[in-house]
Order: structure tokens, then C-alpha cells, then sequence
């Protein structure tokens, strides 16, 4: 396996995995959800959490 920034977008909030057959299942679907949690959008109570904490 190998993990680079992403080429084709953002290199802060992307990545590109070249996957052979030495990574496990279970370690891909882990990035993929990391992946989701850091980008998904906010609720509007997380939004306003968020923005009273940093205004």
C-alpha cells in the first residue's frame, strides 16, 4: 500500500491510496471513514457550537 497526498484535489484534506494486495480490508474502510468524519457536513447545532467557539 501506499498513501500520497491527492493529486487531483486538495492535498490538505485528500489523499491517494495505491492499493496492492499486502492491505487489509478493514485498514481501507478505517481511511474512508476518517475520511468522512473530517469532511461531512456540520449540523446546524454543531455549525453554531462551532461558530460561538471561534468568533
Amino acid at each position: 500500500m501506499d498513501v500520497k497526498p491527492g493529486y487531483h484535489m486538495n492535498k490538505s484534506h485528500w489523499n491517494t491510496i495505491i492499493l496492492d494486495r499486502n492491505m487489509q480490508e478493514d485498514d481501507i474502510f478505517e481511511m474512508v471513514h476518517r475520511s468522512f468524519e473530517l469532511t461531512k457536513p456540520l449540523t446546524e447545532t454543531e455549525a453554531s457550537q462551532w461558530n460561538e467557539a471561534n468568533l
